[in-house]
């Protein structure tokens, strides 16, 4: 058995031989005075001295009893695994940091990391170097991160790394935060651990039911940050998203006039409220990051009402870069209110002076050929060519380029944005694995099977090429005829819609096409497979999947037809629909395939292959670089420009906040405590609270909040039964020491007259 305040407890065993001096010195021998009736009172207390003798030892064990019990309540005894735990045993002091993007709301004066950080430094000084303490520190957000693990015994080298930390807009990562602790906890016995859970727990931060593997043993202590009683209002910007990714600048010198000066420039802007169910308005404002102009709307929030959305229009003019860079960042923001970092989001548009796409069909030579003997190449350009579309909208430049599919050439593939293949039948192993290079760069492709064979052998070459793995699609060797199929466009449009710009006039469009002949498509379950169109029997039209080949760090986009571009198999050639359809794939898709252009702070960015590094275009820190061949996730929101080994730059990418972790909602505490005690292997909670990590201002014990926090995770409940103990025995003292004194008085019917 040992004890966590050893000193208390010596006093007290040391207090257990008052009652007996007491006794003893009661006991004390006076000079005798003999009188007349001395004698009978000595006779009368010889025959009692026994019963006496008895009574007084009796009283005097309890009284003994009642200061031992008291003193062994205040050494908080340790049985068992704990006994090893002593409290000169040194100390390891876990501190889990909740720098997340939750954790940035503002309240008062301070940030919650602030005043989070604080308490993590008030614990810290709690700790005694000289008696071998430790301390970790690790940071909630995603990834979590060991800053500071294993735990050092330098805890003023801890102490000057807290101080430099600051949050994040990632949200919190719990299971790997706790999974970081499982090598580093003490077993049983092997010393005091405590965990200090060192975050709010707002809904954005940690979700009450969220599973996490705890550790193998539950630590010595955890103590946590309480619940706030009330909720704070937040508005988050969940969403930028330009209707195009790629726009067309032309070569005009008037760009407000060129090809981009079309709906193409509006932006959607998606908001998410939490905090507060009020009546309200929010100011939204979007502009092309380094101008000054910008576009502004008013959202106006019902009663209860979370998510709201509203379209912006931006200056075409503002989309071209004098610098003729690749890409413009567009950047929304809201009013400021709690929480400021998700106030703010960015997303990329790709800029084209001109659209560069492969033709690989037959090659026509000569006068235009007869409307009947059109083959499919003839038909992409046909519907590529116009400077406008069905709807009287300009199209930006295309160009097109034909090329022999018997003969693809990896020179001429390089210069190319997107390649559309009509005679896939046509292409040599060779020509597969060039076209492979091309998806590995970024490269938009887009398959349509051949009219005219009766076993097609081409889709087992290309699948083999375009994945090093297994195809998430499969494509027959024989083509079917069906009965007058019609385009079903009930499709999901989540993510990256290729169609989105027409996918209001679809059902219009595709009333009068009618299918005949496909080549069926069937999609792996469960694979990243997007169906673009569908033939009205759900089978897939229209398929995109991201290409993986080991040479590149993210795939380009291939598209798959299950419909030749033939009247023999469909009319679709003949109708409207083809126009705008083949330059939503191209343009859509080219601006798609060349890469993400956003992640989700918390992530390792996915780049090129030819990116050297990024530099930071956001006017508050410009000029900053990182190696873009860093595998580390980046955790604070910017935009940053894409550089090739000459400093060229190719196209740029923006990192946003990761709203998830925006809900700024107060979860109530009973829910909090079940999800700590389990993440934690059963360790109950024990509350900070702002009287607790203030001693060590106000200059009480500094040792109060650790020992203490400790105490109650290892000996509370055997203190409380000793207490107890020593309650039970006072009172049986006072029963005894009332029963033993023989005082009782009686009295008879006449007043006055006592017995």
């Amino acid at each position: 058995m040992s004890f966590v305040n050893p000193a208390l407890l010596a006093a007290g065993l040391l207090a257990v031989a008052l009652p007996i001096i007491i006794h003893l010195l009661m006991r004390r021998r006076r000079q005798p005075v003999r009188w007349a009736a001395m004698r009978f009172l000595m006779e009368a207390y010889r025959r009692q001295q026994r019963r006496v003798t008895l009574e007084q030892i009796i009283l005097l064990t309890a009284r003994c009893l009642v200061v031992l019990f008291l003193a062994l309540a205040l050494g908080r005894p340790l049985l068992g695994a704990a006994a090893g735990v002593s409290g000169s045993a040194p100390v390891t002091l876990f501190l889990m940091l909740d720098d997340s993007l939750t954790s940035g709301v503002q309240v008062g004066e301070a940030s919650a990391f602030a005043a989070n950080r604080e308490r993590a430094i008030e614990l810290l000084e709690e700790l005694n170097e000289d008696r071998g303490d430790r301390a970790a520190v690790v940071t909630l957000s995603e990834p979590a991160s060991a800053v500071v693990l294993p735990p050092s015994g330098d805890l003023a080298a801890v102490r000057r790394v807290l101080q430099t930390l600051e949050p994040t807009v990632a949200r919190t990562s719990p299971a790997s935060a706790v999974a970081l602790l499982t090598d580093h906890l003490p077993e049983p016995g092997e010393g005091r651990a405590m965990v200090a859970w060192l975050s709010e727990s707002r809904s954005g931060s940690v979700e009450a039911g969220t599973p996490v593997t705890p550790p193998p043993s539950p630590p010595t202590s955890l103590v946590a940050i309480a619940p706030p009683d009330a909720d704070v209002g937040n508005v988050a910007i969940t969403d930028v998203r330009p209707l195009r990714d790629l726009l067309l600048t032309g070569s005009g010198d008037d760009p407000g006039a060129g090809p981009i000066a079309d709906s193409a420039t509006a932006v959607r802007i998606a908001l998410a409220r939490s905090g507060e169910s009020e009546a309200a308005t929010t100011t939204v404002r979007v502009r092309v990051l380094g101008r000054a102009s910008e576009a502004r709307a008013t959202v106006r929030w019902q009663p209860g009402q979370t998510e709201a959305s509203t379209t912006l229009s931006i200056n075409p003019a503002d989309l071209v870069s004098a610098g003729d860079d690749p890409a413009a960042v567009l950047e929304a923001s809201i009013d400021r209110d709690a929480l400021e970092a998700d106030n703010t989001r960015r997303a990329v548009v790709r800029l084209r002076p001109e659209l560069r796409l492969g033709v690989a069909g037959l090659r026509r030579f000569g006068s235009r050929p007869r409307l009947d003997s059109y083959e499919g190449a003839d038909w992409v350009r046909l519907a590529l060519r116009p400077d406008r579309d069905a709807f009287g909208r300009p199209i930006g430049a295309v160009t097109t380029t034909d090329l022999d599919p018997a003969s693809l050439d990896t020179a001429d593939l390089a210069t190319l944005d997107g390649l559309i293949i009509t005679r896939p039948d046509q292409v040599s192993a060779a020509g597969w694995s060039r076209v492979a290079e091309m998806l590995s760069r970024g490269g938009l492709v887009i398959v349509f099977p051949p009219n005219g064979i009766a076993v097609h052998l081409w889709p087992d070459a290309m699948l083999a090429a375009a994945f090093d793995s297994e195809p998430p699609i499969e494509i027959a060797s024989e083509a079917e005829d069906v009965e007058s199929l019609t385009i079903g466009i009930e499709q999901p449009t989540t993510g990256d819609d290729l169609l989105g710009l027409i996918r209001a006039e679809l059902s219009e469009l595709a009333r009068p096409v009618t299918i005949a002949r496909r080549l069926p498509i069937t999609a792996a379950q469960g694979q990243p497979v997007k169906i673009l169109l569908a033939t009205s029997d759900g089978q897939p039209l229209l398929t995109a999947v991201r290409a993986s080949t080991g040479t590149s760090r993210t795939g380009g986009l291939l598209i798959t037809s299950s419909v030749a571009l033939d009247v023999d198999w469909s009319n679709l050639p003949a109708t409207p629909l083809v126009v705008p359809l083949l330059q939503e794939l191209t343009r859509q898709g080219a601006g798609v395939s060349a890469g993400v252009a956003s992640i989700i702070a918390g992530n390792a960015p996915t780049l090129p292959p030819n990116a050297a590094t990024l530099r930071r275009l956001d006017e508050t820190d410009a000029g900053a670089v990182l190696d873009a061949t860093t595998t580390e996730p980046i955790r604070d929101a910017a935009a940053y420009a894409i550089e090739d080994e000459r400093g060229r730059r190719t196209a740029a990418i923006a990192i946003n906040p990761d709203t998830r972790g925006s809900d700024t909602t107060t979860q109530p505490r009973d829910s909090v405590e079940a999800w700590l005690t389990s993440a934690f292997a059963g360790a109950s909670p024990i509350w900070l609270d702002d009287t607790t990590t203030n001693r060590t201002r106000t200059g009480g014990d500094r040792s109060s909040t650790l020992e203490a926090g400790l105490g109650d995770g290892a000996g509370a409940g055997l203190s409380a039964v000793l207490f107890a103990a020593a309650l039970a025995f006072a009172a049986i003292e006072m029963i005894l020491a009332r029963f033993f004194s023989h005082a009782k008085t009686s009295s008879d019917s006449t007043p006055g007259i006592a017995a």
